[in-house]
């Protein structure tokens, strides 16, 4: 029982080589939003800053939770039931 390798299948390193500029670039370039791999980037920088900003903005309002409206009527106890006329036995 032998193994043999199959050298003439073998892939070259060309096939595989990574394309100079990341996915999110080239479709900025090809949209014209980025004329450049370097104006690009800045813009993809700018979309990771606001959105890290946004997402602590949420955040920050989740944990102070909510907030009563202008002119929000006091909260009444149930308790005191004043304004209701007296259940009759």
């Amino acid at each position: 029982m032998a193994i043999e390798f199959n050298e003439g299948d073998t892939f070259s390193p060309a096939q595989f080589a990574a394309s100079p500029d990341p996915t999110l670039v080239r479709l900025l370039k090809r949209w014209g939003i980025a004329s450049s791999t370097q104006q690009a980037n800045l813009i993809l920088i700018g979309v990771a800053v606001v959105s890290f900003l946004l997402s602590v903005f949420i955040f920050w309002q989740s944990i102070k939770g909510p907030t009563a409206p202008e002119g929000a009527p006091p909260a009444i106890d149930p308790t005191m039931e004043e304004g209701l006329p007296a259940a009759s036995p």
